[in-house]
C-alpha cells in the first residue's frame, strides 16, 4: 500500500476513536511511521488536494472527508471483525423466538455492542424497531440540536424511513452508505450499514446500524453479519 494511503488509513482510524483532528506528530508517534513529521505533513497535504481529508481552520490536524471515508471502507479497511464470540449461546437462543421478538432482541443486541442506533424494518415495511438513539445523541456530531432533531425525525417516521431504504440499492450483502449517499438531508451527516434479511413466508426486511460517519465500520459490519445469521 502506498505510504500516503497508509497515512489516510491511520487518520481515519484515529479520528474514529478521538473525534479530533489528527496531526502529523500524533501519527508519527502512534503508528511508528519511519518518516519525518514534515514528510507526513506533505503526504497529508497531498491527501487534502485529492479531497480525502480536510484541514479545520482551528487545528493543524486533518479530518477525513466523506470521500476519504469511502476510500477507507472500500479499499483500506481491515477485514470486518469477528465479534460476539462470547455470545454464541445467547445468539443461538434467538432461533427459538418468534420472528418479531427475535428482531427486537437482535436490534437490542446490536445497539448495545455497537453503541449506535440499530434498526429492523419488518418485511411488510409497516413497522420499524430501533434502539440506541441515546447512544448516538451522546456523540459529538449530534450535540447541536438541529442535527439531533433531524435524525430523530426520520427514525420516528417508519414509513419515510422504509421508503428511504427502498430507494437505495440494498440486497443480501452488507452495504455501507456514507453522508449524501443516504439521499435525504436528514441523515446526510451519518453513516449507515444495512442489509436485507428474509423470513420464510413473509419476504425481505431491512436490518442495519445508523451512526455518525465517524464509526468503527469493521466492527459494526462484523456485528451485523453475525446477528443476521440468527434471522435465517
Amino acid at each position: 500500500m502506498e505510504r500516503r494511503f497508509l497515512i489516510l488509513k491511520a487518520i481515519v482510524e484515529s479520528f474514529v476513536l478521538s473525534a479530533q483532528p489528527v496531526s502529523s506528530k500524533y501519527l508519527r508517534a502512534k503508528f511508528d511511521l519511519d518518516v519525518s513529521p514534515a514528510t507526513i505533513r506533505n503526504e497529508m497535504a497531498f491527501l487534502e488536494k485529492m479531497g480525502l481529508v480536510f484541514h479545520p481552520h482551528t487545528s493543524a490536524g486533518r479530518i477525513p472527508t466523506e470521500q476519504g471515508f469511502r476510500m477507507f471502507v472500500d479499499e483500506l479497511m481491515e477485514k470486518p471483525a469477528t465479534v460476539f464470540q462470547q455470545r454464541q449461546k445467547a445468539i443461538a437462543e434467538l432461533h427459538k423466538l418468534a420472528t418479531e421478538e427475535r428482531l427486537r432482541q437482535v436490534v437490542a443486541l446490536l445497539a448495545r455492542v455497537c453503541n449506535n442506533v440499530s434498526f429492523a424494518v419488518l418485511p411488510d415495511k409497516k413497522k420499524t424497531y430501533y434502539l440506541g438513539l441515546a447512544n448516538m445523541l451522546q456523540k459529538p456530531e449530534f450535540q447541536r440540536a438541529l442535527e439531533a432533531y433531524s435524525v430523530v425525525k426520520i427514525l420516528e417516521d417508519p414509513y419515510a424511513f422504509a421508503e428511504l431504504l427502498k430507494s437505495l440499492p440494498i440486497d443480501e450483502k452488507i452495504r455501507v452508505f456514507l453522508g449524501r449517499e443516504n439521499i435525504i438531508p436528514e441523515i446526510s451527516s451519518c453513516g449507515m450499514i444495512v442489509t436485507t434479511y428474509q423470513v420464510s413466508g413473509y419476504g425481505n426486511g431491512y436490518l442495519g446500524i445508523l451512526g455518525p460517519m465517524r464509526m468503527n465500520y469493521a466492527y459494526n459490519i462484523g456485528a451485523l453479519e453475525h446477528v443476521k445469521e440468527s434471522l435465517c
